[in-house]
This record gives C-alpha cells, structure tokens and sequence, in this order.
C-alpha cells in the first residue's frame, strides 16, 4: 500500500493536501445524472444469452498507422538506474521536480480505492503507479507520488492540457485506435485485459439483454463501455421493443449507487470494477461473461496514459516521449517478469476475480508490448 503524499493540484483542490479531493466514501445522493441516451432495437431479437466466450482481443482491427491497437513501443534492452537519467529526458525532469503526478481513480476498488483504516490509497493500480516511482526514485519511490483523483471522462483532459501537472494516468484506462489517434494519447503496453460486462439486482431475472428493454442501464460518461451497451443493445432489441435507456453518472461508484437506489436497474462497465461492487454489495450480481457487444468486442486492455509534450510544445522533442513510454514499458515488464505482477493480482484480485486467469500480459503475449 502506498501512502498517499498529497493531492489535487490546481483547480480541483489544494496543492499539499493530504488527500485527493474527491474519495470515496462520498454522499450518494450527490451523485449527478449527466445524459441519458435512449436506444431502440434494429436486430431480431433473439438473443438467448449474456454469456460469451470470446473477449474480442483476437478480433481487433489495427490503428491507421497499421499498427495492432495494443501496439507501443519496445522497452529499453536494460533499465537505467533510478535518478541516473539522460539530461533532458522526461525521466530527469520528473527526477529533478523531486515527485510522480499520477492520474487515478478513487472509487473503483479493486483497481484503487481508499483504505480508511490506514488511511492510504490501495488497489492494483497503485501498485503500478509504486512501480514505476521505484524505477524513477529508487526504494521508497512510492512516498514521491502525488495522487489526483480523476473522474473517467476527465482523463483525456488531463492529459492534453501541459499545465495540469499529470505526468501519468493510471486509471482503467483503456487503450483504443480513437483515443490514441483523436485524442493523440500515448498508452504504454497492456498491463491488465478487463472485458465490458453487466452487473444486475441478484435474483432480478435478467438473463439476455433483450431483458432490459424498457429499463435503464447506468454507464460511466467518457467510458469505452457506453458505445459496447449501445451496440449491443441496438442487436439485442427488436424493432417495436421498447428502448432501453443508458444513464451516465461521472463515477462508476455514482452507478452502484444508482441502482442501489432504484434509479437504475443495472451498471455496465469493466468487468473488474464490477467484480468490486460484488464485493461491496451482497444484492447485486454480475453474470459469467458478460453481454454480447457488436463483433464480440468486450475486450477492454488498460494501459498507463502519458503525456505527448511535442503536441504543445514546437520545440519538444517526439523521440522524448516515445523514450517516456520505452521507460514505462520497461518497469512494467519487470514488474510482470519478476512475479510482482503477480503478487499484486493474487492481492487484490483473489477474492473478486478468482475465475479469471491470473496470467501476465507478457505471459500471454510473447511479443509484448508490440501487439
């Protein structure tokens, strides 16, 4: 567990306070509807099943660059030392400024969460984040964090705005062509596979999505996983069937907390941050596998996001953050290499995710990170 160092720079709280502005728990009933989106059937209807074996990631058509859309660039052969940085590089910078800005979710344990006992911020990500400070600043890297909470549609902003502060996202962030080419992200390689899924009341009798016509189901605005429901639910619906309707709340917590409340009658989103509802709340339910999207397309692999300086800057250099990424990449294949990727899984994961294989992405993918 780290400890968190401190919190939301500039408008969105005070530079040196303990914590992040926004951590759960938060009153619920705050939480703000942002949108909501009717969607009316043009399948047949037949659908007979949530369930799927596939999580899309063998389907996925490459980037305009012809590149996979997991594609990032090779890790360094060997690991500079901590603080022993090439002059110039965005790793000395971070190294001189003397802390690591990370980018995270707060409200989607197991990913990260707040830990009132200790009181730290805890979850899979941070230990990403602890990671990648270690190789920055050595052992007790992790103290040299700044945390910023983040909401999901907010991350992209972040990133793109030089006077944010944010050297890193690391918050279920999901790699896509969109995000990489529209929003000029630069994601390092997979360091963790999601799949998009449902969650429903336990016992509600929701078996196929065609179910949920005439109901509402609550998504998180920004989140990859609200064009997956309206695909699916375009397929899934025939033609006369009433719509279903999709709710957006800023947070994916602000979605438990609708249903929990009668405002929605399910939550779609990653399948782990479900799996940390599940865990928090004995009513609800998440079925195996998740729903059929278009293309079978459930696959939702998370990257770290980092900053692409020469966008905002005529006179940065594009080779500076492509050696950024390199670096970043270069911890997590240590991390996955040397079991550490492993021990945080089986920590954080065990409970709420025992079905799923707790397998590396490098394990999985010998070319890691180039597709």
């Amino acid at each position: 567990m780290i400890v968190v160092a401190a919190a939301v720079l500039g408008a969105c709280g005070t530079t040196g306070a303990r914590f992040p502005a926004e951590i759960e728990p938060r009153p619920a009933a705050t939480a703000t509807r942002t949108a909501d989106i009717t969607v009316t059937g043009t399948g047949t209807g037949t659908s007979t099943s949530t369930s799927t074996g596939s999580d899309g990631s063998g389907a996925a058509k490459p980037c305009a660059d012809g590149r996979p859309v997991r594609w990032s660039p090779a890790p360094p052969a060997s690991m500079p030392t901590p603080g022993v940085f090439r002059p110039g590089s965005i790793m000395d910078d971070i190294w001189r400024k003397g802390d690591l800005t990370v980018a995270i979710v707060t409200d989607a344990p197991p990913a990260g969460s707040m830990n009132w006992t200790e009181p730290t911020l805890e979850g899979f990500d941070v230990d990403i984040a602890g990671a990648i400070a270690t190789a920055l600043f050595g052992n007790g890297g992790e103290s040299k964090i700044r945390f910023r909470a983040v909401t999901t549609k907010d991350r992209a902003a972040l990133l793109k705005n030089p006077n944010s502060g944010v050297d890193i996202v690391v918050a279920t962030y999901t790699i896509t062509c969109e995000r990489k080419e529209k929003e000029n992200i630069l994601f390092s390689g997979v360091y963790f596979e999601s799949r998009f899924a449902l969650l429903v009341p336990a016992k509600a009798g929701f078996k196929t999505l065609r179910d949920f016509a005439g109901y509402t189901i609550c998504s998180t605005e920004g989140a990859t996983s609200v064009q997956k429901l309206e695909d699916a639910a375009r397929s899934a619906l025939a033609p006369g069937d009433p719509p279903l309707t999709i709710t957006l709340r800023p947070r994916a917590a602000d979605c438990l907390v609708a249903v929990q409340q009668g405002e929605a009658d399910g939550v779609a989103t990653d399948d782990i941050i479900l799996a940390g509802m599940k865990a928090r709340d004995q009513y609800v339910d998440v079925p195996p596998g998740g729903v059929t999207a278009a293309g079978d397309d459930l696959a939702e692999p998370y990257g770290v996001a980092l900053h692409r300086s020469h966008l905002d800057d005529p006179n940065a250099n594009k080779l500076r953050d492509e050696e950024f990424v390199q670096f970043v990449n270069g911890v997590l294949r240590d991390m996955m290499a040397s079991g550490g990727w492993a021990t945080s899984y089986q920590n954080w994961f065990h409970v709420t995710r025992e079905e799923a294989e707790a397998a590396a992405p490098l394990a999985r993918n010998p070319g890691w990170p180039a597709g």
